[in-house]
């Protein structure tokens, strides 16, 4: 979970998509399929971050909460043998 741009964000894992939160009216405002399990999620610099990874692979999302789209997209390595 994250907050930004006015609004709280949750990853679920379960039907692979962001949901948006409004604070003050405590309900769903909109929903972002992701067509990946979202795993660790941040807010920066005008768009959601979402981590996830399968195994020693990963991949990070920049996401644009106007447009819903994915504006971003990076494969990383980590463990063990990652340089």
């Amino acid at each position: 979970m994250t907050v930004g741009d006015g609004s709280v964000w949750v990853a679920n894992g379960g039907d692979q998509t962001l949901v948006r939160v409004d604070p003050a009216a405590k309900q769903v405002i909109d929903r972002i399929g992701l067509s990946r399990i979202p795993t660790q999620l941040a807010y920066g610099r005008g768009a959601l971050w979402v981590a996830s990874a399968i195994g020693d692979r990963g991949v990070v999302l920049g996401v644009d909460p106007r447009s819903r789209a994915v504006v971003a997209s990076d494969t990383v390595r980590f463990g063990a043998g990652s340089e």
